[in-house]
């Protein structure tokens, strides 16, 4: 006996005879559980061909758009390469808001584009450097108290030997030589250039407390400047007064009739390109240097003109807690430690209005309080601060907006 056989109906089949029946009663709800059913035993092309139907009768059934991979954006839903091109055009967007910067298609963050258009190259270790450093670093040469040096000359480095002019010297000897303040020590970092007539090991010391605040500075305010040689941050320091003055007209833009103060042993060049100080002390570089530093680094992006907010005296405060060359915030590394175990802040929002820059008498307390205030507020939620930079920065947000934002997120006055 030869034994009938019926082949059964693929998936895809079955889908679209029981489609024709849906059709006609236009049951919107079984036709999307069906299409999801063919989607499931791979019938796609049915099941997307009944979705479509789907929409004609419902051009908002949001089910028929998941299954057929469709986001709602911007109040539509797209598909395709239209999701993409939103997507994109809102990432854009959200980037430029944050001071990002579009180069061929790709969007950086504002130093790194910065860095790129200076022709700058990015190395390993080392960060953005010029095409000449990069090859030196290349070649294997040492970079040694702010000069360059060959591989062959570390023997006479290691004897704490230095070349000067046109000769080697100790350390001992220019260090008489660079007391003169007609002949001061001038030494770069990698992104600082100090004058000094301090000791080599007070000089070394602020710069390496200037650099050890670069990548918090950077990490903060989502910008840095660009430096190269002949182009760093300035600080021009002496041991003393006198010293200080000693070094007036060192600095081309040295009027000091014109200088800006922050009020906290920090005075700077009339035309913002460098900043002075003494370094009478250890607890100098906490509070003084690195205050300097921030608001040089501050001016360097571009937004001196900030300085005449509290907040940037409440931001260089912070940041004097730095100290200590980790790169993290820890609060009894600074000055003003002391004062901050015996106060307490019932009204954050109060301290802030009431600093007032010219009362000497209790200048110290103040910016005390301003520090431990933005410390506060970081430890808080770091969050709500990082999302005030950028509007403090570019739409001259101040302490009102950031109060504000936190009361907003706590649902209640800050304390």
């Amino acid at each position: 006996d030869i034994e009938s056989h019926v082949e059964k109906p693929t998936p895809g089949q079955e889908l679209e005879s029981k489609a024709k029946d849906l059709k006609k009663t236009k049951n919107v709800a079984e036709m999307v559980t069906l299409a999801k059913w063919g989607m499931d035993q791979g019938a796609k092309i049915q099941a997307t061909k009944l979705l479509n139907d789907v929409l004609t009768l419902d051009k908002e059934n949001e089910a028929a758009h998941l299954l057929m991979g469709h986001e709602k954006l911007g109040g539509k839903w797209l598909a395709g390469k239209a999701i993409e091109d939103f997507k994109a055009k809102e990432d854009g967007e959200r980037r430029k808001a944050q001071g990002w910067i579009e180069i061929k298609g790709k969007w950086y963050d504002p130093y790194t584009a910065k860095c790129m258009k200076a022709d700058l190259v990015d190395v390993k270790d080392w960060g953005w450097v010029t095409k000449d450093e990069a090859a030196k670093i290349e070649k294997g040469m040492l970079f040694v108290d702010g000069r360059w040096y060959e591989a062959k000359d570390k023997a006479q480095l290691d004897q704490d030997m230095r070349f000067e002019g046109k000769k080697w010297m100790s350390l001992s000897d220019l260090e008489a030589l660079h007391k003169d303040p007609k002949t001061p020590w001038v030494m770069e970092s990698r992104h600082f250039e100090i004058t000094a007539t301090n000791g080599i090991k007070a000089v070394r010391a602020i710069l390496a407390q200037m650099e050890s605040i670069w990548e918090p500075l950077k990490t903060f305010y989502g910008d840095a400047p660009v430096t190269a040689p002949g182009k760093k941050l300035k600080l021009i320091v002496g041991p003393n007064t006198e010293a200080y003055n000693a070094l007036k007209g060192l600095h081309a833009k040295d009027d000091r009739a014109t200088y800006f103060s922050n009020g906290h042993g920090v005075f700077y060049a009339a035309d913002k390109s460098a900043a002075f100080t003494y370094y009478y002390s250890d607890m100098y570089i906490r509070q003084w240097c690195l205050h300097g530093t921030h608001d040089l680094f501050l001016g360097g992006i571009g937004q001196w003109e900030k300085l005449k907010s509290p907040m940037v005296e409440a931001l260089g405060a912070y940041f004097e807690g730095f100290y200590g060359g980790s790169g993290d915030y820890q609060q009894d590394r600074w000055c003003a430690a002391g004062f901050i175990k015996k106060h307490t802040f019932e009204d954050p929002r109060k301290e802030l209005t009431k600093f007032n820059i010219t009362d000497q008498k209790k200048l110290e307390e103040n910016l005390a309080a301003l520090g431990f205030i933005v410390h506060y507020l970081v430890s808080r939620d770091a969050q709500t601060v990082q999302a005030w930079l950028p509007g403090f920065l570019r739409k001259g947000h101040g302490h009102v907006e950031l109060m504000d934002a936190f009361e907003k997120k706590l649902g209640k006055p800050i304390a």
